[in-house]
């Protein structure tokens, strides 16, 4: 079935739908540039101006400019970004968070269409460095609590640390 553009703009249920469908999949975190059978991907599919054209931009934007950085192994990371989580690693899950909270206000702010791409690149990657550093910190705190509710017996409250604790390193 070709798609016919001229009619695109009409809200029949079928095009919201269409729609709802496509934007569920876009926040889930699929892929807007897979072409379809016709060769159309998602952003040509979408009327230009509309909230679902944009939410489908902002979703292309945010794969171009992802950061492959694992601290862990240090793999996909650059040299500033190694030297940022140097600098970053002594400090509090509370005072990472609130750091990953400014960032994250200011990329989602209007502001930041006006960054240039390199900056807007460098706070996606300091974000990215920043939560990593979080989840790190947190696991001595999760394997103390897990110890305490060993020691108390109490075995559902160990298996729910457990599970956090594999979600932040999964080796153990």
């Amino acid at each position: 079935m070709k798609a016919d553009y001229q009619f695109s703009s009409q809200t029949t249920e079928d095009n919201i739908a269409g729609l709802q469908t496509l934007t569920a999949l876009i926040d889930a975190g699929a892929d807007p540039l897979l072409e379809d059978n016709e060769g159309f991907n998602a952003l040509m599919r979408s009327d230009v101006g509309t909230a679902h054209y944009y939410r489908i931009e902002a979703r292309i934007k945010e794969l171009v400019e992802g950061t492959p950085c694992v601290l862990a192994t240090a793999k996909g990371c650059t040299d500033k970004e190694i030297a940022f989580a140097e600098k970053f690693k002594s400090r509090t899950a509370e005072e990472l968070d609130a750091e990953i909270t400014r960032l994250s206000s200011l990329l989602k702010s209007t502001a930041a269409d006006s960054l240039k791409p390199d900056v807007r690149h460098w706070l996606r990657q300091r974000r990215n460095v920043l939560a990593q550093l979080k989840d790190a910190a947190r696991v001595p705190q999760l394997q103390a609590a897990l110890a305490q509710a060993v020691a108390a017996e109490d075995y559902a409250k160990a298996a729910e640390l457990k599970s956090q604790l594999k979600q932040l390193k999964p080796e153990l």
